[in-house]
């Protein structure tokens, strides 16, 4: 079940309100309670604009690698199985802030894609030259 203040933020997901949702995410990331839900609930979750919501916050949020070596393999699925390309791009984000492991030339490519879109290509540079590094 969730709160107020995570239904509100899913809500404003599936209305694509993105400037609002952004706004949240450094409040949610503090909570692993939100975290988990991001992992276990959007993700998972049929709508896209939720689960590019749930690889926001798991790109953003502090999460020790032996938990988020949990998370990789489903966020590796979303990256190369979903239409969505926001969903796409987000879960490459999200596995290269926490480190691709094996996936990491996949992670790459996906990256590259995304250097091509004006509303992530910022992003997609910055974690291309954090994982050059």
């Amino acid at each position: 079940m969730m709160d107020i203040e995570l239904r509100r933020v899913a809500d404003a997901a599936k209305a694509e309100k993105w400037d609002e949702v952004d706004k949240q995410i450094p409040k949610l990331i503090k909570n692993p309670v939100y975290v988990q839900w991001a992992y276990e609930n959007a993700l998972s979750s049929s709508n896209s604009n939720l689960k590019d919501l749930g690889a926001s916050i798991l790109e953003k949020a502090v999460i020790a690698e032996e938990k988020f070596a949990l998370m990789r393999d489903k966020l590796y699925y979303r990256m190369i199985e979903e239409k969505n390309p926001y969903v796409r791009y987000r879960s490459a984000f999200a596995l290269a802030a926490h480190g691709p492991g094996r996936y990491k030339n996949k992670v790459l490519d996906v990256l590259q894609e995304a250097l091509r879109d004006k509303d992530v290509k910022k992003f997609a540079a910055k974690y291309l030259k954090q994982l050059d590094d």
